[in-house]
């Protein structure tokens, strides 16, 4: 007894005969109380003031000053009251046990990268952040690192399922350049539709699960196709760069609102403006050919690029 008053004391015995704990694991007591604490604690019973976490109560009055502090497992409330003569006036209010609200949806990893995708979707990749993510989910960032090894993995995470909704092919010798186009095609619509994807490839080469995977399908497709493996393999990391630039070029004009075609027909006509108006003395070829400048919609162009890469490295494959 903090008083040296053992007949004080109101041990574990004292609060499972007023029905605050079952069994003598479940509380530890820190300190003891005066002698009339017993019938208050009783009285907390009777008024249905049911401990479920840690309690604190402050008990004055008549020189009875002393304070008992029980912790129960699983979480802190604390209670003030005043002890006057008989029982005394209960002004406390009764917190909300976490028992009577909505049970979160356990942690994963999945549930992670899920919430980080949804806000890279509303506010862009720099908004992802792991206390952005956790605030989501409801719950503290250190909780994340159990899934995340930090922001670098999370987006890593990220791009890997990104990436796993690409659509691989079965390479095949007579249609490998028709499964080149299909194949970048997916690649290059999938990052467009995650704005920002695109940027975190042109840092780090990503090394995750399914970008091997992707990685694996485009260096078969280019070997079907019977190119020496040295050129596969540097086609290979071309291809991955020119589907990079292109979706990252989508990503930069996004805000500056030339996503709709709309946008991108004004566009178009003010870049044919601009070189149709330039001093044929000064620049005599941009002038004449202004309409074939900007001519074509985007998927043609990318189709022209994909092209004229295959057709470099099959051409090198002859002269060899």
């Amino acid at each position: 007894c903090a008083q040296n008053e053992p007949q004080c004391c109101v041990g574990v015995e004292a609060l499972r005969e007023v029905g605050m704990v079952a069994d003598a694991d479940e509380v530890e007591t820190r300190l003891v109380c005066k002698p009339r604490v017993r019938e208050h604690l009783a009285h907390l019973v009777d008024t249905g003031l049911q401990p479920e976490a840690e309690e604190d109560f402050v008990v004055g009055g008549h020189n009875e000053q002393c304070t008992w502090r029980t912790t129960f497992r699983p979480s802190r409330v604390r209670s003030t009251m005043s002890l006057a003569d008989g029982r005394p006036p209960m002004h406390s209010v009764r917190h909300r046990s976490t028992r009577d609200r909505p049970a979160k949806a356990p942690l994963s990893e999945d549930a992670v990268v899920d919430a980080a995708l949804a806000i890279l979707q509303s506010d862009g990749l720099e908004a992802v952040t792991m206390r952005r993510v956790a605030a989501a989910l409801d719950t503290g960032a250190a909780s994340l690192y159990v899934y995340v090894p930090g922001r670098e993995g999370l987006l890593q995470a990220m791009l890997d399922r990104v990436t796993a909704t690409i659509k691989l092919e079965a390479p095949d010798p007579s249609h490998w350049r028709a499964q080149l186009h299909s194949l970048a095609q997916r690649m290059h619509q999938a990052l467009v539709a995650h704005p920002g994807i695109a940027a975190m490839t042109l840092v780090d080469s990503p090394t995750t699960k399914s970008v091997l995977r992707l990685t694996e399908n485009l260096l078969g497709i280019l070997l079907a196709g019977g190119l020496d493996p040295q050129d596969a393999a540097w086609a290979c990391d071309i291809f991955v760069m020119l589907v990079t630039a292109v979706a990252r070029e989508d990503d930069v004009r996004r805000p500056r609102g030339h996503r709709d075609d709309g946008a991108r027909q004004d566009q178009v006509d003010e870049i044919y403006k601009t070189f149709a108006g330039l001093p044929p003395d000064r620049f005599p070829l941009l002038a004449s050919h202004a309409t074939q400048m900007v001519a074509g919609e985007g998927g043609e162009r990318f189709r022209f690029v994909i092209d004229v890469v295959i057709d470099g490295v099959v051409a090198r494959a002859a002269r060899q």
